[in-house]
């Protein structure tokens, strides 16, 4: 059950920074005109990399599972929908 718990919570860890960018970029800054609609997206998979590399290296391998799974589909959401 540890195990589960240990990837769930990768997972809603990953989904934070691009709900963050989300938030800041579509709903509270609707009227600014951006030349690139992704970029606030791939800053915050930037930000989800480095997070996996933190827990990488610190033998979280679990939770890093669930952040590299989250990442990945936020990836293939922002090419279909954002590019």
């Amino acid at each position: 059950m540890d195990k589960i718990v240990q990837v769930v919570t990768g997972l809603l860890s990953g989904f934070i920074f691009p709900a963050i960018a989300w938030v800041i970029f579509d709903v509270i800054l609707k009227t600014a005109v951006l030349n690139r609609p992704g970029l606030p997206y791939f800053i915050a998979i930037a930000i989800n990399l480095f997070i996996l590399r933190y827990l990488v290296k610190n033998s979280k391998d679990l939770i890093a599972y669930g952040l590299i799974i989250s990442t990945f589909v936020i990836a293939i959401l922002i090419f279909k929908f954002k590019l």
